[in-house]
């Protein structure tokens, strides 16, 4: 089963992501409020992300140690969104 249809990843911002370009996991977390916070810096530079990620609707949280929350974005976009998520200046 691919992660665009799957029941547990699939999300409608992580399907319009796929549509155009290849998808790269440029970070993992072991928590979603890390994986948020990462979300929302890209999304408020201009980057679409999406987290992929489960740990039953946070009833099952050490499953985070196995599998953990990993933050994409399109292919184009690795480059700038490496750089803000590491704080060096992108412009």
């Amino acid at each position: 089963m691919s992660v665009a249809t799957s029941p547990v990843f699939y999300s409608p911002r992580l399907k319009v992501l796929m549509r155009d370009d290849h998808l790269f996991v440029i970070g993992t977390f072991q928590n979603d409020m890390e994986a948020r916070l990462a979300e929302a810096v890209l999304d408020a530079n201009g980057i679409d992300a999406s987290i992929i990620g489960d740990n039953a609707a946070g009833m099952l949280p050490y499953l985070n140690a196995m599998h953990p929350i990993r933050l994409v974005v399109k292919e184009s976009d690795v480059e700038v969104a490496l750089a803000l998520l590491s704080g060096q200046s992108t412009g």
